[in-house]
């Protein structure tokens, strides 16, 4: 008997947030993907794990990708969390770089207000991010 990691709950955490959020019901998503409403429960509560192809059914059906149910992605707005955060990194060992490192803080160019060093950050990245996404 193959036991349930608790990657595995966390995958059915966001499987009920996605199911939850488009407003569909367990029997329907059980439905499309070829179970009971019943065992679409046992996946959300973390008691059964789903199989790669009915993850893959699922993700389809809710219309998002496989990489928000693993966990890969913002559940707000679908960015890649990982490939975020090392952007971010990078961003920030650039400024660490700079003579006056990361003292004071950064004005963003929308004239507002002054930010730390992390947020601005994680704005380049999300700039750097939606720049790898326009150029596919």
């Amino acid at each position: 008997m193959k036991l349930v990691s608790a990657q595995d709950a966390e995958i059915g955490k966001r499987l009920r947030n996605f199911r939850n959020q488009k407003e569909i019901s367990q029997t329907a998503l059980g439905k499309a993907i070829g179970v009971t409403f019943q065992q679409v429960q046992k996946y959300e509560k973390g008691t059964n794990r789903i199989s790669g192809s009915r993850l893959v059914d699922a993700a389809t059906f809710l219309g998002v990708p496989v990489k928000s149910l693993l966990g890969d992605a913002d559940p707000e707005t679908g960015k890649e969390t990982a490939l975020r955060d090392w952007f971010a990194g990078q961003a920030l060992a650039g400024m660490l770089a700079m003579p006056d490192g990361v003292n004071g803080n950064f004005h963003n160019n929308c004239g507002e207000a002054f930010i730390g060093p992390a947020e601005y950050a994680y704005k380049m990245a999300d700039a750097m991010l939606a720049a790898r996404e326009s150029s596919q």
